[in-house]
């Protein structure tokens, strides 16, 4: 393939590659552009990780144990104020204005977001604390909130609906940099898509 390439790429902390979405455009130096228009899909695709317990992307989360539920339920029901009863599918949720770990995932704007786009490379994923914990698994929560082991629940991997949406998005910021290089503004490249030519 002959253009630039474009690649999104999750590494774990020592840099490894875990998973990368590479394409190549003709003609295109700067992807900053592009980046920018990944905010939403990526945003979306969080939260319906979070919606699914990670089977939209293709890594479903591992329940909690008997034994894990028993330790975590009661805590997380006093901190939550809620009853034990009540603590079903929402173990893994802290609610509004409660958690760091999901708003940072749902909100690339997030203090604890990492969104760094350059020309060439966009690095995503959270500063938040305990991520890694559930990215990677085998950390102990501390004692205070039950000390059992965290299973792996991976927070980063893409899932086929983000990868599709940043196939759609690729198209769009391939046929405007066509239009770019062929002197058409985005906006007339609009009006004659609209109009079928």
């Amino acid at each position: 393939m002959v253009g630039e390439a474009v690649r999104i790429v999750v590494t774990d902390n020592m840099g490894e590659v875990q998973q990368a979405i590479e394409a190549r455009l003709e003609g295109v130096s700067d992807f900053s552009a592009f980046w920018e228009q990944l905010r939403g899909p990526w945003e979306k695709s969080r939260r319906e990780m979070y919606a699914s317990n990670g089977r939209s992307t293709d890594t479903p989360w591992t329940k909690y144990t008997r034994a894990e539920r028993r330790r975590y339920v009661p805590f997380k029901a006093r901190v939550l104020n809620r009853s034990v009863k009540g603590m079903n599918d929402t173990l893994l949720r802290w609610g509004p204005g409660t958690g760091r770990l999901q708003p940072s995932l749902e909100n690339t704007r997030h203090p604890y977001a990492i969104w760094r786009g350059t020309s060439e490379a966009l690095t995503l994923g959270t500063s938040a604390p305990g991520a890694a914990s559930h990215e990677y698994g085998g950390a102990r929560a501390k004692e205070w909130m039950g000390g059992y082991k965290i299973p792996k629940r991976r927070i980063l991997a893409f899932g086929g609906s983000f990868v599709r949406d940043v196939s759609v998005e690729l198209g769009k910021f391939a046929a405007t940099a066509g239009a770019r290089r062929a002197g058409f503004s985005t906006t007339e490249l609009m009006s004659l898509l609209r109009r079928g030519r």
